[in-house]
């Protein structure tokens, strides 16, 4: 007696969307955070004048914060115990822009996604704009969500073309189909349908 043995469907995954609108959000918001964390690489710099701070320095600094640069300020002076506020008052230099500038930089805690140039020229790596692609890229993750990235292909491509030829128009959609279908502008002008992507993705 032969035995016949049914073979495991092998799930493959689907490509539902891209995200460019969070995607361009993301880098829109790195480039900002890279700004204004030149601005504390400058304005650290005028305090540390007696040599220029090496890329360790920069990173921890804006990391930990005012309290790291107040330490590497003192460590490199004559009075590693000495006051900071008092310190650079005797150097005839003022604290107050900088900390206004820690206060204004983002994101610092994302450091490793930026590079820091010798002249504290800071920008989004190719390797961190390439993970916010990733990111944004939805794939479908169960059969589940391919039967309903199909299904919805199809009543959408099947719906558009009875909406083209003038043989129906565009409906209200069904509660039923909440999470299929969505409302787009076909090429003729019309209204008709599409995969609500946004939701599959979350089935």
């Amino acid at each position: 007696m032969s035995t016949i043995l049914k073979k495991k469907k092998v799930f493959e995954p689907q490509f539902i969307y891209k995200s460019e609108k969070w995607i361009n959000n993301r880098i829109t918001t790195g480039k900002e955070s890279a700004t204004q964390m030149e601005v504390v690489l400058n304005e650290a710099e005028k305090l540390c004048d007696d040599k220029p701070l090496d890329e360790g320095e920069k990173r921890v600094i804006l990391t930990s914060g005012w309290e790291k640069l107040a330490e590497i300020i003192k460590n490199r002076s004559s009075f590693p115990n000495a006051d900071i506020e008092t310190l650079l008052k005797l150097q005839g230099k003022d604290s107050t822009a900088v900390k206004e500038a820690f206060k204004n930089a983002k994101f610092r805690s994302r450091l490793d996604e930026f590079s820091i140039s010798k002249d504290n020229k800071i920008a989004l790596t190719k390797e961190a704009i390439q993970k916010y692609n990733e990111i944004g890229t939805y794939y479908t993750r169960s059969e589940k969500q391919n039967i309903a990235l199909n299904a919805a292909n199809n009543i959408c491509e099947s719906l558009n073309r009875a909406i083209e030829g003038g043989i129906i128009g565009r409906a209200p959609i069904p509660v039923e189909f909440k999470n299929l279908l969505d409302i787009k502008n076909l090429d003729s002008g019309k209204v008709g349908y599409q995969p609500n992507v946004e939701a599959i993705s979350m089935i």
